[in-house]
């Protein structure tokens, strides 16, 4: 059995807890480096059997007809994955502290319109075709993919953030352990 995918990184971790899930370890398998673009390729090619990876290539698989969906992250899980992390320049957010303000105003206030239009239904042809637009998917494909959920408040999945730390360490990528969110993240810009 061959599984493709990107080596030490969250799908990485996520692949190993669905392994240890079925009581196989990655001594099991044949595992295949292929980056996120490739999947689908990889699978017409026949050089992977299953894959871990993400949208729009999982989408992009399954209308090829290389490939279904047999298991949603959520399924490993439940309480959801932080996938993506908002960073600022240090010395730019205590510097200009006004304009790091602003910006982050603005962030929250797409983030709401953002959620507005994938829970409410608010503009949400408007939002598919600025997706679309930006992201040069096609608008077909962009009303299939799923699309991340985003905080209102602008907060981290926290314990979600810890476990990926955790796991990072383990692996060697981070040199020391990092115990607290609050020794790599600062609200200080969010609202109370």
């Amino acid at each position: 059995m061959s599984i493709g995918g990107p080596k030490g990184s969250i799908n990485h971790m996520f692949l190993l807890r669905a392994l240890q899930r079925g009581g196989l370890t990655m001594k099991d398998i044949n595992f295949v480096l292929v980056s996120h673009p490739e999947a689908p390729k990889a699978f017409a090619a026949k050089a992977i059997d299953i894959a871990y990876t993400l949208e729009p290539f999982t989408t992009r698989a399954r209308e090829m007809g290389v490939a279904v969906i047999m298991a949603p992250t959520v399924d490993l899980a439940p309480k959801g994955i932080q996938t993506a992390i908002l960073m600022m320049n240090t010395n730019f957010m205590r510097q200009k502290r006004s304009i790091a303000q602003a910006w982050m105003n603005a962030f929250l206030k797409g983030v709401s319109d953002y959620n507005g239009a994938l829970t409410q239904g608010v503009k949400k042809e408007e939002f598919f075709n600025i997706v679309a637009k930006y992201t040069k998917l096609d608008l077909a494909v962009v009303r299939k993919v799923g699309l991340p959920f985003f905080d209102p408040k602008g907060r981290l999945n926290e314990e979600s953030t810890l476990e990926q730390l955790d796991y990072l360490y383990e692996e060697g990528v981070l040199k020391k352990k990092i115990a607290s969110i609050n020794e790599i993240v600062d609200y200080s810009l969010l609202p109370k």
